[in-house]
């Protein structure tokens, strides 16, 4: 997902296939409740304030692709299952057990006895609605492919696309309390996918009621917290959810969060105590080594990278030689040594180093014998493309957020690096995060800075946004080749045989190069000295239900 979300240790959500044949049951954590740690015994006056670097573009969990969005999403719809509070076994959320077929290919989740935020009865079909409505092409849900093509839910294809064969979709509730789930293929990561947002369930009958149920007076929901009146656009309160089923230990009152554009605002609000988090969005660069030296400074590895999207309907960005050129003009170790004072890892390759998948500098760019920059080759590309020493290469617009200082200075020094040795000028286009994402999905760009976070723990929750039928390839780049590559590798059920598949479909992505991978990051934020239950999480996954603050 998550868009605008170094060598990482391992890290097992579920106990991942390893073999043909009937799946493993995969670890499951029952809720325990929290010890005490001398923490505020009574929510009822406690609020956590946090930052977040742009409004959300949307509050329907079936919608949410940003980062902003799922701040809010995550921390007021359950699904299923529900993502420890470190990046552990996932845990039980709206399901309370589970079975699965011996062919690995049905789930039947048994549901909690628990209530929507109005306290009406939260059923199984609540789910059911809910998954349709993402599949919907009138939803037009930029992550539906999670159902059909990672999910490879019974059925869900030919909805999604409207090819009605009479075969019914593979979720079905057996009564209110019991849902069943049918997949295509086994999937090893299944457990996870349940936990997101994009799984989560709906209140029905509200929808089809048409009451505004993601609205703050109307609003309904069955996480830890609903939203409350007292939100604006640039500020959303939170309340504590009294109908929720684990009400015991949301250890919060209230969390605002709070839209701030500007770092150095963001921060002078921290050191007021106006904020508890600084936030997902990472800290300036140019004020990390000080920042650094405070005890309320955090850094935390994430699966994450950072590149620069082409867009490939845009006149010469339509040619993948000028494509090529210009990734092969951007010097990524000076960006991470220079302009981003040493945090993260030059990227090569697409997908972040992941326990048992090929390392990326072992193909494409990122062979050591290529190197990371190679200003000759890129020069010959451009002169072949028609644009010998950049004669006659029109002015290049970098579209980033104007909220993130290091994306403007990353823009600055890939801006130098062009004109040095291509002769290619690159103007810097800020507009505010909502603007850039509605931007990128309009594919009404040129070349635009983003960030992907990984969504599961796997390689596909990167190499599937650039799927052709993929609603999150802003590229717009298509290549048949590596479709039938991701479509071989989801009914593989060997990891090591899936993951060489997947490494044969990066490298058509890094020899065709939609995307320009710039580094792989870490989150660098501060957190209030008084905060409890905020850990580290490799997918930036931050529920706070968790969090309690200790007595001044």
């Amino acid at each position: 997902m998550l868009r605008f979300r170094r060598v990482l240790p391992l890290w097992v959500a579920v106990a991942w296939l390893v073999g043909c044949g009937p799946q493993p049951t995969p670890e499951v954590v029952v809720p325990q409740g929290f010890e005490p740690t001398q923490v505020t015994p009574d929510a009822s006056d406690v609020t956590f304030k946090m930052a977040i670097s742009g409004r959300p573009r949307t509050l329907d969990p079936g919608l949410a692709t940003d980062n902003q969005s799922a701040q809010i999403v995550r921390n007021t719809f359950e699904g299923l299952m529900s993502f420890d509070r470190e990046a552990g076994p996932i845990r039980y959320g709206v399901a309370h057990n589970y079975t699965l077929s011996e062919d690995g290919r049905v789930y039947t989740f048994e549901l909690r006895d628990t209530t929507w935020s109005d306290g009406t009865p939260l059923t199984a079909q609540d789910f059911v609605y809910a998954w349709k409505r993402v599949l919907y092409p009138s939803t037009a849900s930029e992550y539906a492919w999670l159902l059909t093509d990672i999910a490879r839910i019974k059925g869900a294809d030919e909805l999604n696309t409207g090819r009605d064969n009479g075969e019914p979709l593979g979720v079905v509730a057996l009564d209110d309390r019991t849902l069943q789930v049918t997949l295509d293929e086994p999937v090893a990561f299944f457990l996870d996918l349940v936990a997101f947002p994009t799984f989560a369930p709906i209140p029905s009958r509200a929808d089809q009621d048409g009451v505004a149920w993601n609205d703050a007076g109307t609003w309904i929901s069955n996480g830890p917290f609903v939203l409350d009146l007292g939100s604006s656009p640039n500020r959303f309160v939170l309340s504590r959810n009294d109908q929720y089923w684990d009400l015991e230990n949301v250890g919060l009152a209230h969390v605002e969060i709070s839209v701030f554009e500007d770092d150095d605002t963001r921060i002078a609000a921290f050191d007021a105590g106006d904020l508890d988090w600084t936030g997902p969005q990472p800290l300036p660069m140019l004020e990390l080594q000080s920042l650094a030296a405070r005890r309320e400074f955090r850094q935390d590895a994430t699966l994450a990278v950072e590149y620069l999207v082409f867009n490939t309907a845009f006149g010469p960005l339509s040619d993948q030689r000028v494509r090529e050129a210009i990734d092969l003009a951007i010097d990524r170790n000076a960006i991470v040594t220079g302009t981003l004072g040493g945090e993260g890892q030059p990227a090569y390759g697409f997908v972040p180093p992941i326990p048992g998948y090929p390392a990326s500098a072992e193909h494409g760019h990122g062979n050591p014998e290529y190197g990371s920059t190679d200003a000759d080759k890129a020069r010959g590309l451009l002169r072949e493309a028609g644009f010998p020493n950049g004669a006659g290469f029109p002015t290049l617009h970098y579209l980033y957020p104007s909220s993130n200082s290091n994306a403007k200075r990353v823009g600055e020094l890939i801006k130098k690096q062009l004109a040095e040795t291509l002769s290619i000028e690159l103007s810097l286009d800020g507009k505010p995060l909502i603007e850039v994402l509605d931007t990128m999905q309009k594919h009404d760009f040129e070349l635009a800075r983003a960030a992907w976070v990984a969504d599961f723990v796997d390689p596909i929750s990167f190499l599937g946004v650039w799927a052709s039928n993929s609603q999150q390839n802003d590229a717009g780049w298509k290549n048949s080749e590596y479709d039938a590559l991701l479509l071989k590798a989801s009914k593989v059920q060997d990891r090591g045989a899936r993951y060489e598949l997947y490494k044969n479909a990066e490298s058509i992505l890094d020899q065709d190069v939609p995307v320009s991978p710039l580094y792989f990051k870490s989150q660098t934020y501060l957190l209030g000295s008084d905060v409890e239950g905020f850990a580290p999480h490799k997918l930036d996954v931050h529920l706070l239900k968790y969090v309690k603050k200790r007595h001044e």
